[in-house]
């Protein structure tokens, strides 16, 4: 009897714990992704995971910002030499190498390159061919993903010559995988150009945890033992960082980060547990 190819429970629970680890991760666009891509290479049992992301301009259908790439999983020193070919000569050309026929306008789909061979015109092309070639694998498991703020998000799963396919349910978990994260995308996970929110220092994430809890710049000085003044020098600093001009504009810009779960914890430590006599560095 051949196996059943509907997700299992075990698959699912993994699946949806990345989901969760990577909105933990939210506010630092480069580390939820290269979680992302580590996790589902390990879920999914892929050597290599790479991501593209093709920004469009939704108007005019061009692109408007540079493609970006990154590489996940067993990463070797000669997977790193393909990111370049991956992001510059094959991203531009997804449309082209069957966008159409995959429906690609869908908000998430997700194949499997060899059930495509001979079906869709893209992947008997000599750039698709020498994408695989190079990096020396057949078995592939390739996904997208359509946002505004982000265009095409493109991932790649490989596996080295010789190792089994992948099967249809190891691409219905990556595209539900896809379908959660697209829709925290630029809500709990953020995009590229929220980068300004992952490099604040520590003590601006403490005054902006407390801000997006509600707190008042005299609150925040109670919390964090630190004064009014500071505090306000402190919400400054936030608004520039952010290109804010109010409160509202602010909390809005960084929703990305906005920390769940145990991150309070994290970013206020002694304040929440009421400890009168610690202290935060």
């Amino acid at each position: 009897m051949a196996r059943s190819q509907r997700p299992r429970v075990r698959e699912l629970r993994d699946v949806y714990l990345l989901v969760g680890e990577c909105i933990e991760l939210g506010g630092d666009p480069l580390a939820w992704r290269a979680h992302m891509l580590d996790g589902l290479a390990r879920i999914l049992g892929g050597r290599l995971a790479m991501l593209g992301e093709m920004p469009l301009d939704q108007a005019r259908g061009t692109r408007s910002r540079t493609p970006f790439g990154m590489l996940g999983g067993a990463v070797t020193k000669h997977d790193s030499e393909l990111l370049r070919d991956f992001v510059v000569a094959w991203l531009p050309q997804f449309d082209v190498l069957g966008g159409r026929t995959l429906a690609i306008d869908f908000p998430v789909v997700a194949w499997i390159r060899r059930q495509q061979v001979g079906t869709v015109e893209g992947h008997r092309s000599k750039l698709d061919n020498h994408h695989s070639r190079t990096i020396e694998t057949d078995a592939t498991l390739q996904a997208a993903i359509t946002h505004p703020d982000v265009g095409k998000m493109i991932v790649e799963l490989h596996r080295p010559l010789g190792d089994k396919e992948f099967c249809r349910r190891e691409r219905r978990l990556l595209q539900l995988f896809l379908i959660e994260i697209r829709q925290q995308l630029g809500q709990r996970l953020a995009l590229r150009d929220q980068q300004r929110v992952a490099r604040l220092s520590p003590r601006l994430r403490q005054v902006l945890a407390a801000l997006q809890e509600g707190d008042s710049e005299k609150q925040i000085a109670r919390r964090l033992a630190i004064s009014e003044h500071t505090v306000h020098e402190h919400v400054k600093r936030l608004h520039r960082a952010m290109h804010a001009h109010s409160r509202g504009e602010l909390l809005a810009a960084s929703l990305a980060y906005r920390p769940t779960h145990g991150d309070w914890e994290r970013c206020l430590p002694a304040c929440r547990r009421n400890d009168p006599n610690a202290t935060i560095e």
